[in-house]
């Protein structure tokens, strides 16, 4: 039971087993806070948006007013979810978001409109709905969004620029009503 340290386990059992149980009680421990410290960085990842092995291209947006939009907001391309806002900056009049599309074959025909919407009719989180009104092929073998060829006049390229449309909202259209009572 107790060969692998003979010169330790030959003069007295009881430390031989002593022995055994400390290694298997510091391994037990050493397994556990190696766990906890993997699933730690596990949820760190998954709480800030990192995914391996996912490809992602960029774009960029620019809006009057971005009220309420936030990094991890969603992204549709007409209707369908496609990324989320990756970040939200203000400039000097206008309010810059940066964009990652999660699939990098994903082409966004232009002409496009881009508009910060509620999530649902009852509010819900702000995202950002790119619609196109191009008539989309049904077949397109032209280069993608990540080529070196890609062509900006029909689609948006990777670090392409969209200029968002403002959307009436709740806040605006009662800022409106106060300025017409006032006059």
């Amino acid at each position: 039971l107790c060969n692998w340290r003979s010169d330790v386990c030959s003069s007295d059992l009881r430390s031989c087993n002593q022995l055994i149980r400390r290694s298997v009680r510091e391994a037990t421990i050493g397994f556990s806070l190696l766990a906890a410290l993997v699933g730690g960085l596990g949820l760190w990842f998954w709480l800030t948006g990192v995914v391996f092995g996912q490809k992602t291209y960029s774009i960029r947006l620019r809006f009057q007013d971005a009220a309420g939009l936030a990094p991890q907001s969603v992204v549709t391309y007409q209707g369908v979810p496609v990324g989320s806002v990756h970040s939200v900056t203000p400039e000097a009049g206008w309010v810059a978001v940066e964009a990652k599309i999660n699939d990098r074959s994903l082409k966004l025909y232009r002409p496009i409109t881009a508009q910060i919407r509620s999530g649902s009719l009852l509010g819900g989180d702000p995202q950002v709905a790119l619609d196109t009104q191009a008539t989309i092929p049904a077949s397109d073998t032209s280069s993608g969004p990540t080529s070196s060829t890609c062509n900006p006049t029909r689609i948006v390229c990777e670090g392409g620029l969209i200029k968002g449309e403002t959307t009436p909202s709740l806040t605006t259209v009662m800022g409106l009503m106060e300025k017409l009572l006032t006059q």
